[in-house]
């Protein structure tokens, strides 16, 4: 069972790509937690009607997430303080994730460019192109797959590969969360019968 989310026509915005790039116009994003892989698999279509399909492990997956929040928390400091930056990503990201509809089915596409396959993800790339998160995926066929997104477009992602995290027990978010919020020092001191 997939859980997608509709985009918005989401264009892509990196010229600067070599012949082994692809580049699209994003219509949906479909993803799954496959369990014998241990992997997230993100698919998406596009307005032409391609369907793709990427695999991605639990270091990409925490890194992918890393680099999204830093886009996001990047465009908005262009017009807030950081702690106001922190906390308007976190009230976006809480309200999409009440209104965000995991039902809808996904259309799939009537044409494969990469293969029927998932592709594995070697790396990710995600960073700010003109009001717009700009989003490369490093794929193991030594190929590159570009997109770009709104930044409420970007935190729907977001959204959708944390809840598969949570469902496949990766612990990425808590763990940045319990390092968020984290403040004091740790006061070791060492037991008085080892001195």
């Amino acid at each position: 069972m997939s859980n997608p989310w509709q985009v918005n026509n989401a264009v892509c915005r990196d010229d600067h790509l070599d012949k082994w790039a692809i580049k699209m116009s994003v219509k949906q994003f479909s993803a799954n937690y496959l369990t014998l892989e241990d992997r997230i698999q993100l698919s998406l279509n596009t307005t032409n009607g391609e369907l793709y399909g990427f695999l991605l492990t639990r270091a990409q997956t925490q890194a992918f997430l890393r680099q999204c929040d830093n886009v996001i928390e990047e465009g908005l400091k262009a017009n807030h303080d950081e702690r106001s930056s922190k906390l308007i990503q976190e009230f976006h990201k809480d309200k999409i994730k009440k209104e965000i509809n995991f039902e809808e089915s996904f259309e799939g596409g009537d044409k494969a460019p990469l293969g029927k396959e998932s592709i594995l993800v070697a790396g990710t790339q995600v960073a700010m192109q003109s009001e717009m998160a700009a989003i490369s995926l490093l794929l193991v066929s030594d190929q590159q797959v570009s997109f770009s997104l709104a930044l409420g477009e970007l935190q729907a992602v977001i959204v959708l590969i944390e809840k598969l995290a949570v469902l496949a027990n990766w612990r990425i978010t808590e763990i940045e969360e319990i390092t968020l919020e984290s403040t004091g020092a740790l006061d070791y001191k060492t037991p008085s019968h080892l001195h």
